[in-house]
Order: C-alpha cells, then structure tokens, then sequence
C-alpha cells in the first residue's frame, strides 16, 4: 500500500514506523509497505520506472520483459 494512501486513512510517518519496526508491516521501497502477511505482492509499474528486483514482488509481464 502506498504510504500516501495511508495517510488519507490517517496514518502518520510515526505509525508507519512503528509498524514496521514491529514486524507487522514490511517496507517495500520508499513509498509502499506491505500491509498484512502475504509473501507475494503483486505490482502495477509505469513503463519508463527503473526496476529493481524485490524478494516476493511479481512484476507484471512487460515490466519482467523490459528488465
């Protein structure tokens, strides 16, 4: 989930870290953490985005492709 949207649910960068510092939620970039226990996240990328390969994301086929 992209921090952005967690802060119109109101969320704040100081629960974010929390969360994550406990375990509960992993960081996922510098933007998106994942919420919850999934061992997969599957992704949506803009085309031009540099990629960088993360343990558990599925890239979607053209973005696995441009790689």
């Amino acid at each position: 989930m992209h921090r952005r949207d967690l802060g119109s649910h109101g969320i704040t960068c100081n629960d974010v870290r929390a969360e994550v510092g406990a375990g509960r939620w992993s960081a996922w970039g510098r933007h998106t953490v994942a919420v919850g226990t999934e061992s997969s996240v599957h992704v949506s990328v803009p085309r031009s985005s540099h990629l960088r390969p993360q343990d558990g994301v599925t890239l979607p086929r053209h973005a696995a492709a441009a790689s």
